[in-house]
């Protein structure tokens, strides 16, 4: 055996024994789950303190970020799953803000994609303490008229949403909190189900109908094995 072939043996054996973790015994892994997590959003802070200090040889700094808000996860793993459920409940609810914005403006810039740079130019201008009016002139070369009437009531639609959706966030997380166990059964058995299909997809092909059959009945196990496997 060479050694390419070592290592994708050894990358499918971790698929695998991951999604298993994942999906039956998530409820106890948790909390090394969300060391992880918030020991890479450390990092990534501390890598982007790096950058804008121009101080890339400290490269210490991401490391002892990493550990600090692991541990600090792990710690009060309470507090994170509260803020994963907050933002999650915000994201849900301002998405469906944000594309009524998109869907009102677009049809008069002329792209998806102008339109939500044109957006966030604006957005941007008016945390700054500016008129929005400049965004729009250098997208559109100078027709402001025409379009500012319908980028003020996108803004107030994005006004309602950031509203609606921090409220909806706030919901979110007290039933996270509330919840909490289930919550992170259901994920982490669905989140080890997909993996499991994945795996599983690399030797045979599923059809569409067996794929969901199959990631709806391994995910009900994963509730099942976790639910009688006990608390943390």
């Amino acid at each position: 055996m060479d050694w390419n072939t070592g290592i994708i043996i050894g990358i499918y054996l971790l698929l695998l024994a991951g999604g298993i973790a994942l999906c039956f015994r998530g409820l106890k892994l948790y909390k090394v789950l969300q060391f992880f997590l918030c020991g890479g959003v450390g990092y990534y802070l501390g890598t982007l303190l790096l950058r804008k200090w121009g101080a890339e040889q400290f490269y210490i700094i991401p490391i002892l970020f990493a550990v600090f808000l692991g541990c600090l996860g792990y710690r009060y793993y309470k507090l994170g799953l509260y803020v994963g459920g907050a933002a999650g409940g915000f994201v849900v609810v301002f998405s469906y803000f944000w594309s009524q914005a998109v869907e009102l403006i677009k049809d008069g810039i002329g792209g998806l994609s102008q339109t939500k740079i044109l957006l966030m130019n604006c957005i941007s201008d008016i945390l700054s303490g500016m008129a929005p009016e400049a965004s729009v002139a250098s997208l559109t070369e100078g027709q402001t008229t025409l379009l500012m009437q319908d980028i003020n009531v996108a803004l107030d639609i994005l006004q309602k949403g950031i509203l609606y959706a921090g409220l909806a966030g706030v919901l979110a997380g007290v039933l996270v909190l509330i919840f909490g166990d289930f919550v992170i059964m259901l994920v982490t058995a669905a989140l080890g189900a997909t993996i499991l299909i994945m795996f599983v997809e690399i030797f045979v092909f599923l059809a569409p109908t067996m794929h969901l059959c199959g990631l709806i009945g391994v995910t009900v196990a994963g509730l099942i094995a976790q639910g009688t496997g006990g608390r943390r």
